[in-house]
């Protein structure tokens, strides 16, 4: 190929003239070139030498379409110098003569296109060009076929490459789902076992509840850990379709720019091995659809596997809070009597009891009320009555949709227990719900969500509405003992952003590792699961720098009330089900920053000046005074915010209300100096956009 190439180009370069062809072109009556003889011989007598320069001729004028081409053309003069050079070559005696005579020939062709060049300065090889070109063209669309082709068979091997890494991944879940059922029917035939004696053993309980709790965080971490893997299939699937169409969209492109370029012929072939490869295309999107609906099973599967374990995490003890909420009288006598018994055992306790109670006083059915219900004031019961129901408050737009409702809504009287387990749920939901692709990273607003969540959860408007005013009077009611419920009550009533509630948890998240490794180095690299009191409470001073002595008394009395002794039993503080004091205390002093920032904050604001409003540079000044260790990409948020513009919008005359100012500006995060925890997010950010692109690659 590189030798033809390079005739090609030689031929490329000669250009000849119109009276050239006239020159060497026969007349009408000329007899036929002595060639053409030569070329088709008849006789199979010949000599070797002038078969092999015959054949070499026919070849070579047929490779470079010249087999018609008139006498004197470029093509054929450059294959008849050549086979005339090779002639040469074989005859060693005559060689010089034959040298000079093909020399003196070259010199005088040489001049008379010298002489015609002065003549004709235009040049005239245009059909020469064209098929050179054509040769070209045809060359270059056999390369891009080519790599079309390697391509298509490259995108086909990582799809069956995609399809059995998720095939594994489904044997994967399978063993995994095997393992925890069973788990389960040993955790059960445990319970049995425990309950079927009459003393049980509380540290054989408290081991398998640890176990238990390990477990399924394990299972947590591993599901998590599928989703990942799958969702990184789909990316890996949707690219190899990118990158197919890309191929297509090449070839297309090509073809169009050389349409005029190529025969009809080769334009057909292409045309069908494009039919060929699209016919490819469709059957790897089936393979890709079958794909999805293969991770839809696998996704409804670890829905069920979610479901399985959530129902194994219910509750299996009565709430005698809030059986009493629905009594007049002291239940005691029946609580002393069900103490530490579970739903059966305490329904069959209270039959028992029933019976005794039916054959002791068979006539006892119109018994007048208890004389404890008698002791109670008129007053007080007319106080319970009033408290049965909430009132709606209507159908209009500015109700939020999950609280709207016209008449009454029975009063359920949530205890904090109820309560917290539902604010909980609410907030797992929602970060899957957020995570999911089709709201894009974005946050949906919590009074929107928890709408969406209770009507999935009920269905009708009117249970909806129901739950909606309990959550709200239950949060209310138990927001000065729990954080969590009074946060998420002013999310809630848009008092507060969400991204307080995540930066709460991400301290919680950062305190539990500041345990682990504790543990860690405690005892040589195993995670024993307590640390020392003594130790833990030097590296909380080492977490918290910024805190004071007496809200670290605070936190030391909250781990007293939690859990006395020298040692710190550090899974159970975390319990997602368990009430701990300490962790209150933490979002208590974590939320408690803001109100100390806007406080000290008004302060300097009322001490520059007695005037309602201020502009930006002043803003600028007093924050910059008043928190001297921020950085300036904090301030300028904390004036965007302030201001509720972007911070390239801010003008330096731009006024605003001082409370305005500090009502915007509390609805979110505020921290004194270098914000750590926004700090470790950018990092990691962008540690993860550094390594994206080579996970890419």
């Amino acid at each position: 190929m590189e030798r033809i190439r390079d005739r090609v180009n030689n031929v490329s370069k000669a250009f000849v003239r119109p009276t050239d062809t006239m020159l060497h072109a026969p007349s009408a009556s000329a007899p036929a070139p002595a060639s053409s003889a030569i070329i088709a011989p008849g006789d199979s007598t010949q000599p070797a030498l002038l078969l092999d320069m015959l054949r070499y001729i026919r070849e070579e004028l047929r490779t470079l379409g010249a087999s018609n081409a008139p006498t004197g053309d470029p093509r054929r003069i450059q294959v008849f110098r050549e086979a005339f050079e090779h002639f040469i070559s074989q005859f060693k005696t005559y060689q010089p003569v034959l040298s000079e005579i093909k020399n003196e020939y070259e010199v005088l062709i040489r001049q008379q296109r010298e002489a015609l060049d002065k003549l004709y300065p235009f040049p005239a090889c245009v059909a020469c060009k064209l098929s050179v070109i054509k040769f070209q063209a045809a060359q270059e669309l056999d390369k891009v076929r080519d790599e079309a082709l390697v391509a298509m068979r490259a995108v086909s091997n990582e799809n069956a490459a995609l399809m059995r890494e998720i095939e594994s991944h489904q044997k994967e879940i399978a063993a995994h789902e095997k393992k925890y059922q069973l788990l389960v029917d040993e955790m059960r035939r445990r319970e049995i076992q425990e309950y079927t004696r009459e003393t049980p053993e509380q540290a054989e309980l408290r081991q398998l509840s640890i176990e238990y709790a390990n477990y399924e965080h394990a299972t947590k971490e591993k599901l998590a850990q599928k989703d990942y893997e799958i969702s990184e299939l789909e990316i890996n699937n949707k690219r190899a379709k990118q990158e197919l169409a890309d191929v297509y969209s090449e070839i297309a492109m090509l073809k169009k720019s050389i349409a005029k370029s190529v025969s009809v012929l080769e334009h057909e072939r292409v045309k069908q091995q494009l039919d060929k490869a699209l016919i490819d295309m469709r059957k790897l999107e089936d393979e890709a659809l079958q794909a999805a609906q293969a991770r839809g099973k696998l996704e409804q599967k670890i829905k069920d596997v979610e479901a399985q374990l959530k129902h194994s995490q219910e509750e299996r003890f009565p709430d005698w809070e809030y059986i009493q909420s629905g009594f007049g009288s002291s239940i005691r006598e029946f609580w002393n009597l069900a103490k530490g018994l579970d739903y059966n055992e305490t329904i069959a306790t209270l039959i028992r009891e029933l019976v005794k109670a039916r054959s002791a006083a068979p006539v006892a059915k119109t018994e007048a009320p208890t004389e404890s219900a008698a002791l109670i004031p008129s007053k007080q019961r007319d106080e319970d009555l009033e408290v049965q129901y909430f009132v709606g408050q209507g159908l209009g737009s500015n109700v939020p949709k999950f609280l709207r409702f016209k008449g009454k809504v029975i009063n359920r009287r949530l205890t904090k227990r109820n309560c917290l387990q539902l604010i909980r749920d609410t907030w797992e939901a929602k970060a899957v719900f957020d995570a999911s692709p089709k709201n894009h990273g974005k946050r949906t607003k919590l009074a929107d969500f928890l709408f969406l969540y209770l009507k999935k959860r009920f269905g009708a408007q009117e249970i909806i509405a129901e739950w909606g005013y309990n959550i709200m009077d239950a949060c209310k009611r138990h927001g000065f003992q729990s954080p969590d419920c009074q946060l998420f009550y002013d999310i809630l009533n848009d008092g507060v952003e969400e991204e307080v509630y995540h930066r709460v948890q991400l301290c919680i998240e950062r305190l539990k590792n500041v345990f682990y490794r504790l543990d860690l180095h405690i005892h040589d690299g195993k995670a024993r699961g307590f640390v020392p009191r003594a130790e833990l409470m030097i590296a909380l001073k080492k977490f918290w720098p910024s805190k004071s002595d007496q809200q670290r008394e605070m936190l030391e009395n909250a781990l007293d009330s939690d859990q006395p002794g020298s040692s710190i039993t550090y899974r159970w503080l975390f319990e997602s089900e368990g009430e701990s004091i300490f962790l209150d205390v933490v979002r208590e002093q974590e939320i408690e920053q803001r109100t100390q920032y806007i406080q000290g904050l008004q302060k300097l604001f009322d001490a520059f000046s007695k005037d309602p409003s201020l502009t930006v540079s002043d803003a600028a000044k007093i924050l910059a005074q008043f928190d001297p260790d921020k950085r300036k990409a904090d301030l300028d948020e904390y004036l965007a915010r302030g201001f509720d513009q972007p911070a390239e919008l801010l003008k330096p005359k731009t006024m605003i209300a001082k409370d305005q100012f500090l009502k915007n500006l509390r609805r979110n995060v505020l921290v004194f100096g270098i914000d750590s925890h926004a700090l470790l997010e950018r990092e990691h950010a962008a540690a993860n956009q550094d390594t994206s692109p080579q996970s890419e690659q």
